[in-house]
């Protein structure tokens, strides 16, 4: 009896499950069909009810794309409560943070990556460069410090520890984000999509 249950009880697990993943393939069906300020409207909907990676994953995307990016950042967090350390929604969080102008947000997001992956030396990168052109020299060095021990022939990184001794004065966040411009952060992975869309994309263009 206690078997029969336990099967019967896997079994409607595993039909709510596909209920659910077939719900989200018809949410990305639809959402292909959309412009993106109606698909931000449908993600929006369908990933609280859902709880969905994938959808709250194109609602930050879509977001980006309009240029919302503390909605974005914040749509990102709500993602992170739900899917704890994230390297997906991280990266996009930083992406938003720094698009924004949020440098407070981008340096701990940064952080967290990190956290996550210690050993990712592109953002360790992002990170001692925003740390370079705040004036926060002895950061930045520290960062390039573990670089090195990575990439021991890193340009950027042998750059900053050949310059010990303050030669960076503090910014303000507007002229740390021109400076900053010239190391631009890795876009957000592309958003998910339907099957019928990877299909189109990996066809050949009609001649």
């Amino acid at each position: 009896m206690k078997k029969l249950f336990s099967t019967s009880l896997l079994s409607l697990l595993l039909i709510l499950s596909s209920c659910s993943t077939n719900r989200v393939e018809r949410v990305l069906e639809r959402a292909s069909m959309l412009d993106n300020g109606a698909r931000i409207a449908l993600y929006g909907k369908e990933a609280v009810e859902t709880g969905s990676e994938k959808l709250y994953y194109n609602l930050a995307y879509s977001l980006l794309l309009e240029g919302w990016y503390g909605r974005a950042v914040e749509v990102a967090d709500e993602a992170l409560s739900l899917f704890p350390g994230s390297y997906r929604f991280l990266g996009l969080k930083a992406y938003a943070a720094r698009e924004g102008g949020d440098l407070r947000t981008y340096e701990t997001t940064l952080l967290e990556m990190l956290d996550e992956v210690p050993a990712d030396t592109q953002t360790m990168k992002l990170l001692m460069h925003l740390y370079l052109w705040g004036g926060f020299t002895s950061k930045a060095e520290e960062i390039a410090g573990m670089i090195i021990i990575y990439v021991p022939n890193d340009a950027d990184a042998l750059r900053v520890l050949s310059r010990r001794g303050g030669f960076y004065a503090t910014l303000s966040d507007g002229d740390m984000l021109e400076k900053l411009s010239a190391f631009p952060v890795p876009l957000p992975e592309k958003r998910f999509e339907t099957v019928l869309e990877k299909r189109k994309e990996a066809s050949p263009p009609f001649i």
